[in-house]
């Protein structure tokens, strides 16, 4: 067993919980649990429709590359959506099942822990998404927080973890994310 496993911390989502046992909306009030981002709604015919239609594909399993229409259909989305930047879908996209699966791999397969040496170096914005700092534990790295306070959630680097840096270096990885969705970069 990974003896790193140790020093992961709870995730929140399961301390929130945890602590909303027992507490009860007050009558006529519906709440609206924002605690986990989960679909709210319900699924839009035109999904489960197509879902339906192509149940009989389920006796195989996927490719692990997804299939080439669909890697060429989001390089043509990113293109429309970030003012035409070009991706190449052979290369460049990887479909995924969920973001904390994609993160957490990203994390483990760009970090290399050397046996001798100091730490991989890993600055995560804050909030962040508790992958980050798992996957970086469990990859042998030590991670550090750059602080992104409301309004503007730009990163500020803090006094402290600018000064445990600078025996580094330079960070090995950053990731940054955008408020509205997090996502990392290299």
């Amino acid at each position: 067993m990974n003896p790193l496993l140790n020093h992961l911390k709870p995730y929140p989502f399961a301390r929130l919980r945890e602590a909303m046992q027992g507490i009860d909306a007050p009558e006529g009030v519906t709440p609206i649990h924002l605690q986990i981002g989960e679909p709210k709604h319900p699924t839009p015919k035109v999904i489960t429709d197509a879902l339906t239609a192509s149940l009989h594909e389920l006796e195989k399993y996927p490719l692990t590359a997804g299939l080439p229409e669909l890697r060429q259909a989001c390089a043509e989305w990113v293109g429309r959506r970030y003012d035409g930047l070009s991706l190449n879908p052979d290369n460049e996209i990887l479909p995924v099942l969920g973001s904390r699966e994609a993160l957490f791999s990203f994390i483990q397969t760009v970090l290399n822990p050397a046996s001798e040496g100091p730490k991989p170096v890993v600055i995560s914005p804050n909030p962040f998404y508790q992958i980050y700092e798992g996957a970086t534990i469990l990859g042998g790295g030590e991670i550090h927080f750059a602080n992104c306070p409301a309004p503007s959630f730009n990163p500020r680097l803090e006094q402290p973890a600018r000064r445990r840096m600078a025996a580094h270096q330079s960070p090995d990885r950053l990731l940054a994310q955008q408020p509205e969705r997090q996502r990392p970069c290299n």
